[in-house]
């Protein structure tokens, strides 16, 4: 195989100084290996707002939001205000990756599962995942998951292996180890286990009709038919018949991946399922997850090796994680996720060489936002739930130790320069906070229907669009806009002061970091035709969606964690076993990394060479 000169392993949200106890405690053996033979980081500063797409963009471009157009994890670039469109696509990005500055040069990359990616933008690029679909969903690997039109189902049994409603751990009312709070997730809807299982009518003695839910609201976006398997209880589980014969559902195992062919508005589809069958205490649980087409972010030459691999589970199954039971289930898909990468890396290098290898490790983030509050102790939790919480972060960060090691033994060698860093950190948020509401009590917003949370856009004179960025209902740029043109200034004060007057904690004292003019936030590295008419941060402890989102890329907390991003730099060239305290921005990483390696710096790069990560002979 031929080894690579550069390895760039992106691991969402990696937090540095968790990594450096770990690593003290004689734990992560391959992080601790890099850090001895290069430089880590320990001031390297994210961009703000402090989400995936914001980060990854500045790190493979070099360039700060205001250049590459990436503002936020959601951008409103025309039509009415409620339109927001995905900035994970790569179609938005205004800027040169450094890959392809190195392309010009002649040097052929292999890009697998990295965020903002998609599609290559260069002939000397391969390319795998780093895409959206058509929800905005992030797609990390090469297949265009269908969780909008087959969602993940679950079939429930009891011990005799006859159909139930539910198992106890499935329900409502079950006691998951973590309480999960209301603003986990972006709509600030709480996470909770399944609560029902799909249809089974018995058919026969032992025979059973898995009945597939459609049925539910935001699904079946290509307008599947409906569809049902069948099932026969076997000594070891169950029996699924495909169209291929017999398959075995054995007691907590996964199946291989095979194929069906569904019926759908635009025609027949071939859809890839997998099944897994497990045994609880009061039950059986069977499941199934669905995936498509392979998506259009895959290049060419690297489809044969696609078409022949079994797809990656469909990244919805962190609600399984809550309870020690489940959490299996969880885990499994995590860690199939990143062997299913190294197999794209092992056969692609030996399909033909690539002088430049990023690899992307995207669950980690899912741990953070989940236990992370828990485990820094921002969120009351009895000791129980504290030790879950350390237990299921080490074993996340254990997998991606794991594929640090895959890349450092099989891909890299002695003349190799490996890069591994993450987006942001994390910060533990005792205080979750709803970014519109300052603007509901300032009059500014209005919704048609509190509980549900839909703007009434008729009434409505400003609103969030993505993390960090208020915009004007605007007449004139808004489809639909409301405020005249000669009240633009005062209302952009008016939103100004309703987050000062507004954005207070529990003991009174003020949280907003900063809120200033589209105009006047070239200062933190917004502004621009896509930045909102006011852009704001926020201090450490408070975030809409737990542990990282509008904090300032300098936050830090004494207990609860830090906004910064973990950097390793090791190889050729880089100084040894050094702690660089200097503060470091992502987008300095790839003008570096290019000026180490000798390839051409990324037309609208506006990051600078950090000397002190080059060893001077």
């Amino acid at each position: 195989m031929h080894h690579p000169e550069l390895i760039v392993l992106g691991i969402d949200g990696a937090i540095p100084h968790y990594i450096r106890e770990k690593v003290s405690q004689g734990k992560f053996p391959h992080f601790a290996e890099l850090i001895r033979r290069g430089t880590f980081m320990d001031e390297l500063r994210p961009v703000h707002p402090t989400v995936t797409p914001v980060c990854w963009s500045a790190f493979q471009t070099g360039s700060t939001p205001e250049v590459n157009g990436i503002v936020s994890d959601l951008l409103h670039l025309n039509g009415p205000l409620s339109h927001q469109v995905s900035s994970y696509n790569g179609n938005y990005l205004k800027t040169e990756r450094f890959w392809e500055a190195a392309a010009r040069a002649g040097k052929s990359s292999l890009v697998v599962s990295f965020p903002v990616t998609a599609p290559s933008r260069s002939p000397l690029v391969r390319q795998v995942g780093g895409e959206t679909c058509s929800s905005g969903r992030f797609l990390p690997q090469g297949f265009r998951f269908e969780q909008h039109d087959i969602p993940l189902q679950l079939w429930f049994f009891d011990l005799d292996k006859k159909p139930v409603k539910s198992l106890k751990h499935f329900t409502v009312n079950s006691s998951p180890v973590i309480e999960v709070s209301e603003h986990v997730s972006s709509h600030n809807q709480k996470l909770s286990m399944p609560q029902s299982a799909s249809e089974v009518t018995p058919l026969q003695q032992g025979c059973y009709r898995l009945q597939v839910d459609l049925d539910r609201p935001n699904v079946n976006y290509h307008r599947f038919a409906p569809f049902y398997w069948e099932v026969e209880t076997s000594e070891n589980g169950f029996a699924l018949h495909t169209e291929d014969g017999i398959l075995p559902l054995n007691k907590d195992e996964w199946t291989p991946s095979f194929q069906r062919t569904l019926k759908s508005e635009g025609g027949e589809r071939r859809c890839a399922f997998r099944f897994g069958c497990f045994a609880y205490e009061d039950g059986w649980l069977v499941y199934s997850y669905a995936t498509s087409h392979i998506s259009e972010s895959v290049t060419p030459s690297l489809r044969p090796i696609i078409e022949r691999m079994p797809p990656p589970p469909i990244n919805l199954e962190y609600i399984f994680l809550m309870d020690p039971v489940t959490f299996r289930l969880g885990y499994d898909a995590f860690n199939f996720n990143v062997h299913w990468n190294e197999e794209v890396i092992r056969q692609a290098l030996e399909q033909e060489a690539s002088d430049i290898v990023v690899t992307y490790v995207g669950n980690t983030d899912t741990f953070n936002h989940l236990f992370w509050s828990v485990y820094c102790g921002a969120t009351p939790a009895s000791k129980e739930a504290c030790q879950y919480a350390a237990d299921c972060l080490e074993k996340a960060f254990e997998i991606a130790d794991r594929h640090l090691g895959f890349l450092m033994d099989e891909i890299a060698d002695e003349h190799t320069t490996i890069l591994v860093l993450s987006d942001h950190g994390s910060i533990g948020v005792p205080h979750g906070h709803d970014f519109n509401e300052p603007l509901v009590k300032a009059g500014l917003l209005s919704y048609k229907n509190p509980s549900t949370r839909e703007i009434d856009w008729e009434k409505t004179r400003a609103a969030a669009c993505g993390f960090g960025h208020f915009f004007v209902n605007l007449q004139g740029r808004e489809t639909n806009g409301i405020v005249p043109p000669e009240e633009y200034d005062k209302t952009v004060y008016e939103i100004i002061n309703a987050l000062q007057d507004n954005m207070r904690g529990p003991d009174g004292a003020s949280y907003l970091a900063f809120a200033v003019r589209r105009s006047e936030a070239g200062f933190f590295e917004q502004g621009g035709e896509r930045s909102g008419d006011v852009v704001y941060g926020v201090a450490a402890g408070y975030s809409s969606i737990t542990v990282h989102a509008e904090q300032i890329p300098t936050a830090k907390h004494p207990q609860f964690g830090s906004i910064l991003a973990l950097g390793i730099l090791a190889g050729p060239g880089v100084p040894a076993n050094q702690i660089l305290a200097e503060p470091v921005r992502l987008q300095d990483l790839a003008p570096t990394v290019c000026s180490l390696l000798g390839y051409p710096l990324p037309e609208g790069s506006n990051g600078r060479i950090v000397s002190r990560l080059i060893q001077t002979s």
